[in-house]
């Protein structure tokens, strides 16, 4: 278990972060989310060491950080953190070695996630000469290569096109599988929902939910349906439609009652020809504009 405890920090009167606490459990991804200014990037850093916090208690298996080599923590930061005139496989050997790695395995290890990241024909080529996509990809192998217990992943999505995407999402899931610690930070709510069991939302320092991330979606106070737009259109004036949005051939109808929700579903469904309606969830991104959250 990951246990941090009401861990406050200043930057002499003006706030960091204060009163955060979480546990994380081995092979379950924590999504941490807020703009800037938010108190993310001091979060991360008083996690790795890099910041004293004011007060608070940092604890990995039930010992203070201190009892661990710094080889525990994988850090992926949002800022491009390479040494772009290097090859790949010398930036990769240098950082190996200031984590004690012996050469044989540093390259193992490199050959192994040059792979499962599909840069393999990239090992000797310069990072200056590299697609930024691929730079983050180097970057994510930098963060791995010593199989930290614990990864925090600073916006690891960013720079990549689908494909990519695509091939970092297996890469997660699989670093859970694997027991993994994961906290992760994005812009992009969407890769939140799908990564991360528990969620916490920062605003100017403080903690404005911390919790699972399906609880927060379930508490939404509103509740959608999409159907066809010249069948909603005939319904956008119902008493319980307080809202819609024109989404392509599709409209949006925000319900304000799950409940009223279904019946018009069914209502719809008995009383219309239509070729598309489905239930939407609301998403951490509609709650978070909903609520100001962030």
């Amino acid at each position: 278990m990951f246990e941090i405890d009401n861990i406050v920090k200043y930057y002499k009167k003006t706030k960091g972060v204060e009163n955060l606490s979480f546990n994380l459990k081995s092979g379950k991804a924590l999504g941490i989310i807020g703009i800037n200014g938010s108190g993310k990037t001091t979060t991360f850093r008083v996690l790795l060491g890099l910041l004293k916090a004011d007060s608070g208690t940092i604890l990995f298996k039930s010992k203070p950080l201190s009892q661990h080599p710094i080889s525990l923590f994988g850090y992926l930061p949002e800022e491009r953190s390479l040494y772009k005139d290097l090859r790949v496989f010398d930036q990769v050997i240098f950082l190996g070695r200031l984590k004690k790695m012996s050469d044989e395995l540093i390259i193992e290890r490199l050959d192994k996630y040059l792979k499962i990241l599909k840069i393999a024909d990239y090992k000797y080529t310069k990072i200056n000469k590299l697609s930024k996509g691929n730079q983050q990809k180097v970057q994510i192998l930098c963060a791995l290569i010593h199989e930290p217990s614990i990864l925090i992943l600073d916006e690891p999505l960013s720079g990549l096109d689908v494909i990519n995407v695509e091939i970092l999402k297996k890469l997660i899931n699989d670093l859970k599988s694997q027991g993994k610690y994961i906290l992760l930070s994005s812009h992009q709510f969407e890769h939140i929902e799908e990564f991360c069991d528990d969620i916490i939302i920062l605003k100017k320092g403080d903690v404005q939910y911390e919790g699972s991330v399906m609880d927060l979606i379930n508490s939404s106070q509103y509740h959608y349906l999409n159907v066809d737009k010249e069948v909603g259109l005939n319904y956008i004036d119902d008493e319980h439609v307080v809202e819609f949005k024109v989404k392509g051939k599709l409209i949006q109808l925000k319900i304000d009652d799950r409940s009223q929700r279904d019946k018009l579903f069914k209502r719809i469904i008995a009383n219309e020809n239509v070729n598309n309606i489905s239930i939407e969830q609301a998403s951490i991104e509609i709650i978070v504009k909903e609520r100001e959250l962030i």
